[in-house]
């Protein structure tokens, strides 16, 4: 997927993503680093249509907010990805500002049937394994959204549970309502995945966007 595409589905859709800059090589990615004035991690993803699971291959890293740091490990990513993959196609490294908090999954998919059905679980590394998740047909409005969340099993994990932030309901409901209205709207767009999205007590943050759009 263009990493551009990328750009433009979050603004039509208002997503909120943490500070970040793309980079299409190393001099790019040391001076974008001004731009995340105040961070002190960043996290390095390689951007290629030919790794969409990154972290299995080892291409998503955590530094120093530090030019030399970042530049090192922008080189190191792309080498990696070419071992990995010779003829791999690489548009670039997104750096971002590390975000803490709980992760879920927020996604869509369009049913031959239901049209756009919005999905909503824990998200991060566990998604696939825990399979804990809440559906719903789209559009849907604020109230549906937070009902979504309190059917999961995972519901206490973002009420503040062991010292865990208590997270943002109603940002995370935010983007459940917009990313339905959107999906309703273009019928084009047959899937989404937004995983992790990043949530604490104040904010919640889309790390990781993936679409697919009908040919």
């Amino acid at each position: 997927m263009d990493f551009k595409k990328i750009e433009r589905f979050i603004e039509k859709v208002k997503l909120p993503v943490p500070k970040q800059v793309f980079a299409k090589n190393k001099k790019q990615a040391v001076e974008g680093l001004k731009k995340l004035r105040g961070a002190s991690l960043v996290v390095m993803k390689l951007i290629s249509p030919d790794f969409l699971h990154k972290s299995e291959f080892g291409l998503v890293k955590t530094v120093e907010a530090d030019a030399e740091i970042v530049g090192k490990t922008f080189d190191e990513l792309v080498k990696l990805a070419k071992r990995k993959r010779r003829k791999a196609k690489i548009d670039g490294v997104l750096i971002q500002e590390k975000c803490e908090g709980v992760e879920v999954i927020i996604g869509m998919k369009r049913d031959a049937t239901f049209g756009p059905v919005l999905l909503f679980g824990i998200g991060g590394i566990f998604a696939e394994v825990l399979q804990d998740k809440s559906l719903r047909i789209a559009p849907i409005k604020k109230e549906e959204a937070l009902e979504m969340m309190k059917e999961i099993k995972g519901y206490r994990l973002l009420t503040g549970y062991r010292g865990m932030p208590k997270v943002n309901f109603d940002a995370l409901a935010s983007i459940l309502v917009r990313l339905g209205n959107y999906a309703v709207e273009n019928e084009k767009l047959d899937e989404v995945d937004l995983n992790p999205v990043i949530v604490d007590e104040k904010k919640a943050y889309c790390v990781d966007i993936r679409i697919v759009e009908k040919k």
